[in-house]
């Protein structure tokens, strides 16, 4: 229930499997709030209280989701840093 409350109430975003987004990102369609850091957190907050509770969950298409986010913020990130100290 704690999962569900937070993708809907505070990242709808994170509600989506996560593969077909990627792919579409990929492929150059702009997706709203896909990357956000905020949807990432509650991607990987929904995914372990999920799995951590014994429900039927695949977890490959969250697990992409978030670890395309890692790189994401992680690239941004670097350009943050490079922007502010370089």
């Amino acid at each position: 229930a704690v999962a569900a409350a937070l993708t809907i109430f505070l990242e709808p975003s994170a509600a989506a499997g996560g593969i077909p987004e990627l792919q579409a990102y990929l492929n150059g369609t702009h997706v709203r709030n896909f990357l956000r850091l905020r949807t990432i957190a509650v991607k990987i907050t929904g995914t372990v209280l999920t799995v951590s509770s014994g429900l039927a969950c695949g977890q490959e298409g969250p697990l992409i989701h978030i670890g395309a986010g890692i790189a994401s913020g992680m690239t941004r990130g670097e350009k943050l840093y490079r922007k502010l100290f370089c």
